[in-house]
């Protein structure tokens, strides 16, 4: 891991002769409250709770297609809906 002016950057260096793949591996504490938290600045964007939930801010997307034009959103409280493209939005 190193910081510029930019990022933290976390790399991961294998030995290209082995044909092994590096890994990255995020230990927490064990404690029960312990969460990733992934913030832009001091906004927490999502966060991953102790027992696997991963956790989104109200309203936004998860994108399946690399972050173009397929997603699935909440729509409102207790409602979600997708959109891609040329096809019809479906609603829960």
């Amino acid at each position: 891991m190193y910081v510029d002016d930019n990022d933290a950057v976390f790399e991961s260096i294998q030995d290209e002769t082995t044909g092994t793949i590096g890994n990255f591996k995020f230990v927490m504490d064990s404690d029960s409250t312990a969460n990733t938290r992934f913030l832009h600045g001091t906004a927490e964007k999502f966060k991953i709770e102790s027992g696997g939930n991963v956790v989104m801010q109200a309203g936004s997307r998860l994108y399946l297609d690399g972050g173009s034009d397929t997603y699935i959103q909440e729509a409102s409280a207790d409602k979600i809906s997708n959109c891609c493209w040329r096809c019809n939005p479906f609603r829960y």
